[in-house]
């Protein structure tokens, strides 16, 4: 378990991604999200609109860091 904190402290793979893969993370979600919105207006479900339009909301407020 020590070993893998001392990882951590070195700054080795294991800290996740960075700042530009979080965003190219986040707009490869948004462009699915957009889809998915695009294809429940045309079928005309309500409660797919509705959460693709949450989602996209969410990914945008994130998208301004």
């Amino acid at each position: 378990m020590a070993e893998q904190g001392s990882r951590f402290k070195r700054g080795g793979d294991e800290m996740g991604m960075s700042d530009a893969q979080f965003k190219t993370y986040l707009l490869e979600q948004l462009e699915n999200w957009q889809n998915i919105l695009k294809m429940a207006e045309k079928h005309q479900v309500l409660e797919i609109k509705e959460e693709a339009e949450k989602q996209i909301d969410k990914i945008n407020k994130a998208l301004q860091f």
